[in-house]
């Protein structure tokens, strides 16, 4: 991580040829709130996630964040419809993603839309490609 928060591209997977590579833990969210990423909304994902001893990352295009930081989250600039994939790795990684994944309800807010997800799930998983 850099001074500013952010990580840099070889921290997450790369896309190829078939959209995002998979990798064990990771989650693609559309961002529902007509105000985006607002500060409520990165102050819930930053709590959440904080709650659990694994590293969660956050993509937006190009720029690779800290889960855990708001100001970070912020900083993404997501807007309505803006595609985030969040990973985790570490102990409780794939419990970390439930429990961000159900921010899709959070209190009715419909923070995120879950648009893909890999790992322990009993759903089924989208190829990115195209969107």
């Amino acid at each position: 991580m850099n001074a500013s928060g952010t990580y840099s591209a070889d921290s997450l997977p790369r896309q190829s040829k078939g959209g995002i590579r998979k990798s064990p833990n990771r989650l693609v969210v559309s961002i529902a709130l007509e105000t985006g990423l607002n500060l409520r909304a990165s102050a819930t994902l930053a709590e959440t996630a904080s709650d659990f001893k694994c590293t969660i990352l956050v993509r937006k295009s190009e720029t690779t964040v800290d889960g855990k930081g708001i100001l970070s989250l912020m900083s993404l600039g997501a807007d309505t419809g803006s595609l985030l994939e969040i990973t985790a790795k570490g102990p409780g990684a794939h419990i970390a993603l439930d429990k961000l994944a159900g921010l899709t309800t959070h209190e009715g807010l419909g923070f995120f839309s879950v648009v893909d997800r890999d790992g322990p799930s009993d759903r089924p998983s989208r190829n990115l490609q195209g969107h």
